[in-house]
């Protein structure tokens, strides 16, 4: 004989009497929980700014992704460029038609070519793990966020308080249109097909009843 309780509290609204019989999992009565509902809309609200959260910042993570890539292949174009220039000035060098300090100047542009290369794929990794740190971040609380509102949609749902069992309804515990704290008893189900009866019997007579 189960006894039914609220998973929230609330005004309780009875669809069965005392003494009814009802199936599994019939609805025997509803429970009004608007502070529950409430919550449950808030977190979803919630949940919604964390998806579109989570779409920006997959879009941003893109957007950078390209920019740093666009980097890195202007800093290449720039190294074939001081490359070819280093090429020219060294054979001019070579026939005396440039001075040292356009020579040197080449070198040295050539040089600062490969450097900020180096510094544009160095630079454009590091971005990409941060990005990729920060959207997993935005995903696992977007993920725990979606667990929060599962779980009161769960919970709003149960505010319809379904028979355990195939029996009768026993006792109605509250008044109809009560306000009913969290927990606290509403009715009996009492389950027809399971007995167990107690009963005292002297011993002699024991053997004969086995």
């Amino acid at each position: 004989s189960p006894t039914l309780l609220p998973p929230a509290a609330g005004t309780v609204t009875f669809l069965v009497q005392a003494g009814e019989e009802v199936k599994k999992s019939q609805v025997l009565a509803t429970l009004d929980s608007p502070e529950l509902r409430n919550e449950l809309e808030r977190e979803r609200a919630t949940l919604e700014g964390l998806e579109v959260a989570v779409q920006r910042q997959s879009i941003d993570t893109r957007r950078q992704l390209v920019a740093n890539q666009q980097a890195s292949d202007i800093a290449n174009v720039n190294i074939q460029a001081a490359e070819r220039e280093l090429r020219r000035a060294q054979d001019s060098w070579t026939k005396k038609l440039i001075s040292e300090r356009d020579f040197e100047k080449a070198r040295d542009d050539a040089a600062a070519a490969q450097v900020n290369h180096k510094h544009a794929i160095q630079t454009a990794e590091l971005q990409k793990e941060s990005l990729e740190f920060e959207l997993r971040a935005r995903r696992l609380e977007r993920d725990r966020q979606r667990l929060v509102v599962e779980d009161l949609q769960r919970r709003v749902g149960d505010l319809e308080i379904k028979s355990p069992v195939n029996g009768v309804v026993g006792t109605r515990v509250v008044a109809e249109r009560a306000n009913v704290p969290l927990n606290s008893p509403l009715l009996t189900d009492v389950d027809l097909t399971a007995f167990e009866i107690e009963f005292l019997v002297a011993q002699t007579y024991a053997d004969d009843l086995g």
